[in-house]
Formats: C-alpha cells, structure tokens, sequence
C-alpha cells in the first residue's frame, strides 16, 4: 500500500480498538481497527464457506459462450465470465453486471461491456485491454487448460481515483481505499484434470522468499551529531520504509513507503532514446517529498500494476518547474495510452538493486532475503522506523525499528503484500483442427452453497413419474436423499407409504411388501430407496407418499409425493392403408403392418386380432405374415376370417389381407387387442377395388389445355406466355361431356402470378429493383369460367373455358391510365418476366352421366425434349388419382 502511513495496520488478536478521551488519534488506530474488522470477517466467512465458493443463487465467475450458453466449440473471443459473486479465502469477489455503474465496479471510468453473458474472458474490468496489449492474450499451444481465479487487494490514492478527493478541500487529499481485485487467467495443463485434483493442485500457492530487517551494529567511533550515542535507526524523522520487488530480480526502496507520486500528463521525446521529458501534474509539498535532481523515478498506472508488469525506471536530472528531465535506466517507457488508467510518476530512494543476500538500506537500515522462493512483481515489506524511542515516565533517546524478533534474531518473513489468493473456476479444451481455435468448458469447478434459509433435508433423486404396465413394477426405484447442506445424512428415517391396497413396496425387485413399510434408514450416502408396483385394480395415476421421520416417528417436514402411471399401450398403423386391389379374391401387394408401443418403446408378446370390420362386407380373408412370410396370390382355402399375431419383439406384427368387395368397390380390416381390460380403439384400415376391377367407368381425363388467340396455341407447362396471349383466355378440352353446374360461374379454373413485393404505391421508386425485392405476392386475375360442349371426331366432348373480364384484359395488355403502369414499373427495375401458374379443381368437376364421375387430373410430369431444359406434363391425364387438381406453370411476359 503505497500510502502517507506511519505504519502498516496488523492485527495482533485484538477485538477492537478503543479511543481515551484527550488522546492523540493516529492513522494507525484506525487503520488498526479496519484490519481487525477485516481479519474477523474473512476468517469467519472463510470458517463458514470454506476455501472457495459462491451462493448457489448467485453465484458468478461461470465461462460461458457470450450468448450465456455452454462454451462448446467457440471461438476465444466469445469467452465470457458471469456476473455474480464468489468467495476466495473468506474475501467477497464480485464481478458486477457489465453494465451496472461504474462505481459498483471499481470506479475506474468505463469498463468494457459483453454483449449477453458477462464480462469477456479476454477483456475483464481489472485485466483490461491497453494499447496494442490484449487484457488476456489467448494461449497458443497446450490442449488443455485451468481457469483460475486470482484474488488480491490493490491500494489505491488519490492519484489513481482522483473521485477519492473531497474537491471542497481545494487540493489536499485524506483517506485511501483498498480494493479487491480480481483476474480469470489460465493454467496450462498435462491432461485433462477433474476438479477435486485442480482445487490441490501446487501452482495455485505462493511459495515467495522471506526478508528479515535489522539495524546495524554501530561503530566503535559515533559522530556527535547523531541522536543516539548507542547505535540504531541514525535519522533524525520518524519514517515507514518501503522495500518492494521491481522486476522479480531487483529491489526497489522509499523511506515514504513510496507514497511521494505525481500524476504523469505526458512523455515528451528526449534528445535521444535514452532521455525524456515527463510532464507532472504537480510538485511535492516540500523539499522531503519533492522528487530531486538525480532521484530516481518510475513511470506506471494502475493498469500497469494490475497486470503485474514492471514500471519504467529513470534517473532524473535537473527538475524544471512540473517538467521532469530523465535519462532512463534500463529500457524507455511505453507510449502514454499504452499504460491504461491513472499514469504517475513513483519516487524511490536509489537505483534498482539485486534482492538476494544482505542490502543496506540507509541510517544504519539493513534487510537479508531469504535463499529459497521465488519473488513476485509488487511484493513489498514495511519497516516502520522510529528516531526517539519514548517508555512511559522515562525518555530514552534510542533510534530503532520495528521489526518481530524470534529467539535467533529478527525473524524472516513473507511480504507483507499483496497477497493472492487463487482457486480453480472451470477445466477448458483447446482444439485446433483444420479451422480456427475453439474452446470448450470441459468441468465447472466452481464450488456453490445454498443459503442457511435454503437448506433442503429431504430430496427426490429419482423414481418420480415412472410408468408400467398392469401388473408390472415400475422399472426403477424411487430414491431419496437427506442432507445437511451438501453433506448427506446416514440413518435419517424414511417412511414410503400409498393409500393403494393392492399396490406392493419392498427393497428387491419385484417388491413383495405391503403398500407401508417400516420406517426405512439411509445408508451412508445419505439415500434410501424402494421399489413400487402399482394396483393393478386402481386408478391409472397412483401416489407414493415419502416422509422424512424423527426418532419418535413425527414427520420433520412436508412430505414428498411421487406419482406413478399405468402405461396404456398403443396400437398404430406403420404401412399397409389405402392399398388398390387389382382383382377380387386377391391379396393386397403389401401387408397390412402395425406395431404396439408406449412411452417405454414397443412393447412385445401382446395379442392382436384382425378381422373385417364391422359393417364391412363379408369374405374377408387373414394371415399372419410370421405363419406366411412369402405373399400369397390368394388366401382362399388358407386364410381365415379372424386371426390373432402376437407383437415381435419390435412390438410389431403384420397381416395378410385379402378383401372381401361383397357388394363394393371398398372393403375395411380392423385390427384390436386380444385383452378386453386394455380400453383403446381398434384400428381401422380400407382397401380399395381398382375401377377396372370393379366393373365401373373410368373417370373423365384433360386431353389438351390451349390458349384462345386467333390460331389456338397449346399452353404448355413450363413455357413462355405473353400477356397479349393470356388476355384471349384458356381453353380445356374433355375427353367427355362435362356437367355445366359443375363449372359455369365456379371458380374452379384459377390464373394465379407472382408480383414482386413490395411494388407500387410510395414504395416503387425504392423497392422495384430485383436487387432490392423481399419476396412476391400471389394475385389472382379476374376471370370467369363456363363449359360448352363440342364433337370432335364424332365423339362428344366438353370444352372448359377460362375467360378474363374487361379490366383483367385491359391490365394485361397495358391499357388504361388506372392499370397500365405494371409493364413500366416492372421494366423500370430490369423485370420483364413474372411466375404464374393455371390450376383447374378436378374434384370439383362431374361427368354429365348419372355416374358422376370426376374429372381425374393427375399428369405425369416428362423432360421435354423438344425443348431443352422445360418440363412438360403428359396429357390426357390418367387414374392414378380420383379428381384432384391440375397444375401447370409458366413465365408471364408483356410480349
């Protein structure tokens, strides 16, 4: 904590500081006072909590995709943290919604906002992204990493918060904070790790060198001029000496804990690479905390310590007013905007030294780092130095420091600050294959807790909305488990129960037990299980009620309630309706195929009749396709007209099916289950006798489809149609005479196009360009149909007519002010064609015979030939479907 103290604050096992009446306060009381409030909330959240963890409802810091989905196969980028809080070593981290206000953050300007999930891993509020200097550069090599989470406090004045300064003062500042600062980061690992084994892993400790400070021995002759006659702290001011790692080699040292700092403006260019000029904000208050001609000076910011790294060393030459001339040390600074937030100048009391061995500080200060560890950037100790040394009633004029002593000497101690704290978030795989680097979160590490009012005593783990068959267990046991919190309770009491008579419990399969066992006891994993079979007289949906008991038998808490459901098997069709029979006493082509399933999957061994169905003729012939795999030709002699196949072991069975067509072109075969008690319908299937077959005409067939104009041309599928040609109307020629009410003022001949949209209106100067279109929209013209009959080659015949009205006409062509725009508006915007298609209602059409016969439309569609790339239908139409609908496309042109 680079700040004006006296000392730093430690707790010694006190419970609180007290203030006398008429004392001197010193910063230290209250610094005292914080730490003891600190020290006694994180070591009991930590006593609470355990080493890590986070609220269960909401806890944060969870890698997630930036959309809040799993992370799987996504980019680095898209990496992001969830808000939330955690607890690390009893210390509250809370990473804050990306957009709440910067205050709840870390009141350090605007932070970076991730679009749906949180904070992105890459960029995170206090790893921020500076210069050319990612926030968290993405690892190159290596398959599988940790993401940790690394937890300290960083000091902040007013120098890098400049909110922190009551404005009304006009320039001094008073207190500091410190905040808590968190960083996600990765760990590389060998292989894939579970997480128990990441939470022990070694790298997420600290193993740093200790340092011991002492005073030297004085010697034999002392000057004069020094306060104390026998040795010790040799200086004339009380002072909080600083000794912090540079660079994880050297030391850096400040008899001001380095507390003397001015904000850095700019970096001006020196008259070689080695010298520069730094613009300050301001100058010391005094002589003692001015930063002199030769003093040494460091450039950083906020940032720059955030992220771990080094500031730029430099000796000053010769002060001008607020401009610092330097010459730099080692290496030149980064560029001003490459250092982030709050750039300042630090003064040190010398130039870098190596921290290994014994160093001698000044005014008989020496410190001795230890030979093992390792040191990190910012590490520091604080050696508070005092000139006088006061006992109560005696003044004693004794330069010291304070320093702990062991039964050797001073002892060595770990730094003082900052501390880390780190604990494993998640478990990532990085897979580079042919494409770009994805990132999967393999393992959620984090370690969540409910809170003490969300303790559950009694949970379901399994069992609950099973299904069976009557007479049958369910499948698997209904299970419980007791816990305190997280960790389950062996020997609770469970009482399972139902208000069934005839349902059975037990702990075996297929229980035995009646419907209300003995209080049952959980095993050491804290579960008690049992297995249920439901009565099989009572209702479809039964109940298992399960109560948590104490050692008197009361319940401690609501009961549970598992519901249970009888399975109703179904029968369904999988093939074989619908089918055409070519000749009476003949088998169908295909077999008649079903299969019995339920929520569980197809269920085998059930009993199927088949029969004709009722009302249907008689006649009807079965067999069972497993007693008769080949088709048969005929099942007269063999067949019978009921016949019972049990379900395979798919749940299937399959019938042959010969029709009876006693009276009929039509005959029906139902299929049901053998068990009366399984109340479902039967299923019915039909069967058809061709028209040949059962002696009836045919339908009536599209023999040619032909455009009105002055020579009738054919209106081919697939072809080019000018509107000069559509406005004479379309003919239909019938292969027989057709009913006229049927057709005449029914709309069952239709001209449907395709306009581009949007079109007209305010829109056409912006929208008629096809590169500018969003679709198309179907108008019908106006038109009227009507039949006449005509004898063709002395057979009589009808001719369907499809005639556009006036205005249809009129906008086909172009004429008329109020419709004729649609040819220019389309030609404005490079459109000369549009789609449109002729459709004609066969099952709408009759035969003019008692018979009524529909107008069958089916076409079979051809490549044609005579032109190359089109596709035509292949006319008359045929049987192969009774009336339906008959569909030709074409382009639309305006000539």
């Amino acid at each position: 904590m680079h700040g004006d103290f006296s000392r730093l604050p430690a707790d010694r096992g006190h419970r609180a500081v007290l203030l006398q009446q008429g004392r001197v306060l010193l910063d230290s009381d209250w610094n005292a006072q914080s730490a003891i409030v600190v020290y006694q909330d994180e070591t009991r959240t930590r006593d609470i909590v355990g080493r890590c963890g986070g609220p269960a409802d909401s806890a944060g810091f969870k890698i997630v995709a930036d959309d809040g989905t799993a992370a799987t196969n996504v980019p680095w980028a898209r990496l992001c943290i969830t808000p939330g809080r955690y607890y690390v070593d009893g210390i509250l981290v809370e990473a804050a919604a990306p957009d709440a206000p910067t205050a709840a953050l870390d009141g350090f300007g605007q932070q970076p906002v991730a679009a749906k999930a949180g904070w992105f891993l890459a960029d995170q509020p206090h790893l921020r992204t500076i210069g050319q200097n990612p926030g968290l550069p993405e690892e190159t090599d290596g398959h599988f990493y940790a993401a940790y989470l690394d937890v300290w406090h960083h000091h902040l004045t007013a120098e890098q918060d400049h909110a922190l300064r009551e404005v009304a003062l006009a320039g001094p500042d008073t207190g500091t904070r410190l905040m808590t600062v968190w960083q996600v980061k990765l760990h590389k690992l060998d292989a894939a790790t579970v997480c128990a084994e990441a939470h022990a892993a070694p790298w997420l400790t600290d193993q740093p060198r200790t340092m011991s400070a002492s005073l030297q021995q004085p010697a034999e002759e002392i000057d004069p001029c020094r306060i104390s006659t026998s040795g010790g702290y040799q200086r004339l001011e009380n002072q909080l000496y600083r000794v912090q790692i540079h660079d994880g080699t050297n030391f850096l040292w400040s008899r001001e804990n380095g507390s003397v700092v001015a904000g850095l403006v700019a970096i001006e260019e020196g008259h070689d690479a080695q010298h520069a000029r730094l613009v300050i904000d301001r100058a010391g208050r005094d002589g003692e905390l001015s930063i002199p001609k030769n003093g040494v000076v460091e450039v950083t910011s906020r940032d720059w310590e955030l992220r771990g790294k080094a500031g730029f060393l430099a000796t000053v030459e010769t002060p001008q007013d607020l401009v610092l001339p330097v010459r730099w040390i080692d290496k030149p600074a980064v560029p001003l905007p490459d250092l982030g937030r709050a750039p300042i100048v630090r003064r040190w009391e010398g130039p870098p030294r190596a921290a290994a061995g014994t160093a001698e500080l000044e005014a008989g200060i020496q410190v001795q780092f230890g030979e093992t560890g390792t040191h990190q950037i910012g590490a520091y100790w604080a050696i508070p130095a005092r000139a006088v040394s006061h006992a109560y009633g005696i003044t004693g004029i004794n330069g010291t420091i304070e320093w702990p002593k062991g039964a050797s000497g001073p002892l060595a101690l770990p730094p003082h600050g900052p501390a880390h704290h780190r604990t494993p978030l998640a478990i990532l795989e990085r897979s580079q294959g042919a494409g770009p680097v994805t990132w999967t979160v393999l393992s959620d590490c984090r370690r969540l807790f409910p809170s003490s009012t969300q303790l559950t005593t009694l949970d379901l783990v399994g069992g609950d909305g099973q299904e069976s068959l009557r007479g049958q267990a369910l499948p698997a046991p209904v299970r419980v488990c007791v816990r305190n919190g997280g960790r389950p309770v062996a020997a609770a009491r469970i009482r399972f129960s139902t208000t069934d008579q005839g349902a059975a419990l037990g702990s075996t399969q297929p229980p035995t037990g009646p419907p209300q066992l003995p209080p049952q006891a959980t095993g050491v994993d804290g579960v008690a299980a049992v297995f249920w079979r439901l009565d099989p007289a009572g209702s479809a949906t039964q109940t298992l009620r399960i109560c948590l008991l104490d050692d008197r038998d009361n319940e401690l808490a609501p009961p549970l309630t598992v519901t249970g459901r009888f399975n109703q098997p179904t029968l369904r069709l999988l093939g074989g309706d619908g089918q055409l029979a070519g000749a009476r006493n003949t088998v169908l082509p295909q077999f008649v195929h079903v299969v019995v399933d339920s929520p569980d999957g197809p269920v085998s061994g059930v009993k199927l009749v088949a029969a004709a169905a009722p009302g249907a003729g008689a006649g009807t012939l079965v067999a069972d396709v497993v007693k008769m795999p080949q088709r048969p030709q005929t099942l007269t002699g063999t067949g019978a007209s009921t016949v019972t196949a049990t379900t395979a072991g798919n749940g299937s069975a399959s019938f042959w099916w010969q029709p009876g067509f006693p009276n009929t072109d039509t005959d029906a075969l139902q299929i049901r289950f053998d068990d009366s008690t399984l109340k479902t319908a039967p299923l019915r299937v039909t069967a058809q006798l061709a028209a040949a077959a059962a002696g009836l005409p045919q339908g009536m067939h599209i023999e040619a489809v032909r455009l009105r104009t002055g020579t009738p041309k054919p209106l081919l599928n697939d072809a080019d149609v000018s509107a000069a040609d559509l406005k004479t109307g379309i003919d239909v020629l019938i292969s027989e005479r057709v009913r006229a009410d049927s057709v005449n003022g029914k709309p069952v001949m239709r001209v449907v196009i395709q306009l581009p949209w949007p079109l007209f209106d305010d829109l056409t100067a912006k929208w008629n360009s096809p590169a500018k279109l969003l679709g198309t929209q179907s108008m019908e013209l106006r038109a009227t149909c009507d039949v006449e009959d005509v004898t063709i080659d002395g057979k009589q015949k009808s001719r369907l007519r499809w005639t556009p009205d006036a205005q249809t006409k009129q906008w086909l062509k172009g004429d008329g002010a109020d419709v004729g725009g649609l040819w220019t508006t389309l030609a404005s915007g490079s459109i000369t064609a549009v789609s449109g298609w002729f459709l004609l209602d066969g099952w709408a059409v009759f035969s003019q015979d008692p018979a009524l016969r529909p107008l069958n439309c089916h076409a079979v569609a051809l490549p044609d030939d005579t032109r190359p790339g089109r596709t035509s239908l292949k006319l008359p139409t045929d049987d192969a479907v009774t009336g339906g609908q008959f569909v030709q496309w074409f382009k639309l042109t305006k000539s």
